[in-house]
């Protein structure tokens, strides 16, 4: 017998004119399973599929991760599930899963499933509901350890019905829309890699001078090796001196325009460590500073959600600034840290780097200094 607070909560439901507002205890038959003695080792392996909840996945259910015997089938409180029943999970954080098995199989307690459907109801349309009502399923749950719905909340719980023609028309087009949204989900987790392998054609195209093709053919600005040449004694007048030895011919396989010359990173940039942790500066004048750490260089930007501090000394500070423009890449270490790279714009005033971070300065000259 229903309580008033049972009949309160069908009687709440607003359906459109001509439906029928019914619980589903009305429109079908619902059970649930059991678990054979864990202990007994005969009871499982065999070739009876059992669903647990682990096994609800919110659509059609080919498989079970387990299976039991025929002996665990009769030692226990298991029932065959015909094909194409609902399948519900009514314990814990699982409440309102759901599932539709394809073969007849076997479930565990925690499980409730329609034994029989009345009237020629699609499975599908109970399904589809209990999909829709699952957060106020979920808030059904009652138990102190752990939240749990019954067969008596299940049988009690409302359902509106159509007419069987709208019936199957709401399932064909739910089928039919959610088709369509697995497409197009489907397209939207290709793009990411579409969009990695653009940006990679891109860069290629750039460092192998086909990308400026076209410029090219109509600026005649001096050449590659002019440029480095200039890049060298702008270094050797700042330096006095180049503590590096100068390499014009650099052998490489890979084909470049003619005006374009193979050189060396350290032709012309400088390449520095930065800043050791852990050192013991006990006693001496300190300055703190924020510094890069290798969490903060990915594959071609700056996380800078977190940016920790350290202290230097003050003569230190110059040596690991950084500058708008330094090329940082990552030491390495594990492998998706080796050589990840982004450029430095000045995000941070008075950053430095730590040593496993390689910051390279890059010559720069004026941009007509070829001209």
């Amino acid at each position: 017998m229903k309580s008033k607070k049972d009949s309160n909560f069908l009687v709440s439901r607003k359906i459109p004119n001509g439906w029928a507002l019914r619980s589903l205890g009305e429109i079908a038959i619902w059970s649930s399973g059991g678990t054979p003695s864990a202990s007994v080792k005969r009871y499982y392996n065999g070739d009876i599929p059992w669903v647990v909840i682990g096994d609800l996945n919110d659509g059609e259910i080919s498989r079970s991760q387990k299976t039991i015997t025929q002996l665990g089938l009769e030692n226990s409180s298991a029932k065959w599930v015909p094909a194409n029943s609902v399948l519900l999970a009514m314990y814990g954080n699982s409440i309102g899963k759901l599932g539709i098995n394809k073969m007849p199989c076997t479930t565990n307690q925690a499980i409730a499933f329609t034994r029989k459907i009345f009237g020629g109801i699609p499975s599908k349309y109970i399904f589809y509901y209990l999909l829709s009502e699952r957060d106020k399923l979920m808030s059904l749950g009652k138990g102190d350890a752990q939240q749990n719905i019954s067969l008596g909340i299940i049988n009690d719980y409302p359902i509106p019905l159509p007419s069987p023609e709208i019936q199957h028309l709401i399932v064909d087009e739910l089928e039919d829309l959610l088709g369509k949204l697995q497409q197009a989900q489907t397209v939207l987790n290709k793009i990411p890699e579409m969009l990695k392998a653009a940006k990679q054609k891109v860069i290629d195209d750039a460092v192998s001078g086909a990308l400026t093709n076209d410029w090219r053919k109509n600026n005649k600005n001096g050449t590659g090796l002019q440029l480095f040449k200039l890049i060298v004694q702008k270094r050797r007048t700042a330096n006095g001196v180049l503590n590096f030895e100068v390499d014009e011919i650099i052998q490489q396989n890979e084909k470049i325009p003619k005006t374009w010359h193979w050189t060396r990173l350290l032709d012309i940039a400088e390449i520095s460590s930065g800043v050791t942790k852990g050192r013991n500066l006990k006693g001496k004048r300190l300055i703190r500073v924020p510094y890069l750490r290798v969490a903060n260089v990915q594959d071609g930007f700056l996380d800078l959600d977190e940016v920790k501090s350290i202290e230097i000394l003050p003569d230190e500070f110059e040596k690991f600034k950084l500058e708008a423009g330094d090329i940082l890449f990552t030491e390495g270490g594990d492998r998706d840290k080796l050589g990840r790279n982004a450029i430095w714009n000045n995000e941070i005033d008075n950053c430095i780097h730590q040593n496993h971070i390689f910051k390279a300065r890059v010559c720069r000259l004026p941009y007509n200094s070829l001209i």
